[in-house]
């Protein structure tokens, strides 16, 4: 059997096939090209990137045939393409307070809007492109911050007492619930 060597490559090629031999996931590709058209033959080559002597071959007669496309890495699938009603509809129930709709929680998130349009049926949609078509939109998510509400009329006063307490060294501090109590330490 005769022996397979890449074919003669102009010097833009040559250039792409370097290029291609640094990029980490893919860069053993270019490294067989330039191997073989150095004159290496495909078994040594087969050695040297830790692959079968078949795939050194196929990767050669992929870049004889078809150039630099032979043996670039592909992409796969494609961006899914959301039509401007689509994008309309997620804008509409973002702005929408989910109390309205029937929902239990007060405010959206991205996570809490994406599970929304996939139950019910709306579109089915990466957080990253939500998150875009929100911010082309000027829509914006800042994480919610908790912030406990007291009826109580002495809560504030209360609540300085007890940073106050917080700051002495070995303060242990109990706090009383209505129904029950309930103990925690606080050790600073």
């Amino acid at each position: 059997m005769r022996e397979l060597f890449a074919r003669k490559l102009s010097k833009k090629e040559r250039d792409l096939v370097y290029n291609l031999i640094e990029n980490k996931k893919y860069g053993y590709r270019g490294l067989i090209i330039a191997l073989s058209y150095e004159g290496y033959p495909v078994s040594m080559i087969a050695r040297k990137v830790n692959l079968h002597p078949d795939n050194v071959r196929k990767w050669i007669r992929n870049f004889n045939k078809f150039g630099i496309d032979g043996i670039a890495p592909k992409k796969v699938g494609r961006k899914p393409i959301i039509k401007k009603e689509i994008e309309d509809k997620i804008v509409r129930i973002a702005l929408t307070k989910p109390n309205d709709i029937g929902l239990y929680f007060s405010n959206w998130s991205l996570r809490k809007i994406k599970a929304y349009l996939e139950k019910e049926k709306i579109v089915k949609i990466s957080h990253t492109q939500l998150r875009k078509i929100l911010i082309k939109r000027g829509i914006k998510f800042r994480k919610n911050k908790l912030k406990l509400i007291s009826e109580d009329p002495k809560y504030e006063a209360k609540k300085l007492r007890i940073k106050h307490l917080l700051k002495k060294p070995n303060c242990v501090i109990l706090f009383e619930d209505e129904k029950n109590i309930v103990a925690k330490e606080y050790w600073i």
